[in-house]
Formats: structure tokens, sequence, C-alpha cells
């Protein structure tokens, strides 16, 4: 019984160990770029569990189910401080998909502040699209 335990146990604790999530901080997003061909051609939830740093904003452009490719564009930071580096001419770090199909995009009936909110609710509802490219952009934050 006690070698059964033990194995089941070791067994648990390496399996947990062995998996890491790709992008670990912001720092890491260019891991994105240089693994791409595993997120190509997958559903963009393939992409997503790999991103540990919370999406915070993001811009997303339709698209449509009858070939128009839609994209989203994901950052890190608030929407203040977006605004504030928009203001100052900065860059964000950002990663930028390109999806088949029709993207739940942001609402605009939102108030400007909340509207750009990365939730459950586009998490959900684009996490089956296929991704067609990815773009990283580096920046400050």
């Amino acid at each position: 019984m006690k070698p059964i335990l033990f194995t089941l146990i070791a067994s648990v604790i390496m399996f947990s160990s062995c998996y890491s999530q790709l992008v670990k901080t912001k720092n890491d997003i260019m891991l994105i770029e240089q693994n791409k061909e595993t997120f190509l051609n997958k559903p963009l939830q393939v992409l997503l569990n790999e991103i540990k740093p919370e999406i915070k904003l993001f811009f997303a452009e339709k698209g449509n189910p009858g070939g128009q490719l839609g994209y989203i564009s994901f950052y890190f930071v608030d929407y203040d401080t977006f605004l504030s580096y928009k203001g100052k001419n900065k860059k964000l770090k950002r990663v930028n998909v390109t999806l088949d199909g029709k993207v739940v995009s942001n609402n605009d009936s939102l108030p400007v502040n909340k509207r750009f909110l990365w939730t459950d609710y586009y998490r959900e509802g684009n996490k089956d699209l296929i991704v067609r490219h990815i773009i990283i952009s580096e920046g400050v934050e």
C-alpha cells in the first residue's frame, strides 16, 4: 500500500511541476513570437492559456464569417495607464492576434472607461476562434 501511495503522490508532484506557462511576466511576451508556430491554426484559448500576466484591455476589429479576418490587440495595463502613455506617444507591450471568424468585440454601449476591459465574457466569446497570425509589439510597460 505504501509504495502505491508514494508513487501516486510522486506522480502528482511531477505532473504539476512539469506544466508551466510560457509567458510568466509582461517581459516574456517575445516568447510568443519565438514560439508562434505553437499557436497558429489553433483556437485562441491555446494562446490565452500560456499568458499568465493579466490581460486588462483589448481592442478588437470584428471581421465576419464570410472570410474577413478579425483581430484583437491585448494590453497588460489598465485604461488610465493606456491613456497616459498614449498622450506621451509611448508604446505599450501588446499582443496582436489575427483570428478567423467574427470576433466578439468591444461593447460600444458601455462607458468608455469600461468598454475595453478584457473580461470572461470576451474570453468565452472568442476562445474558439482560430489564430491565423500573431505580432508582438514591444513597449515600455
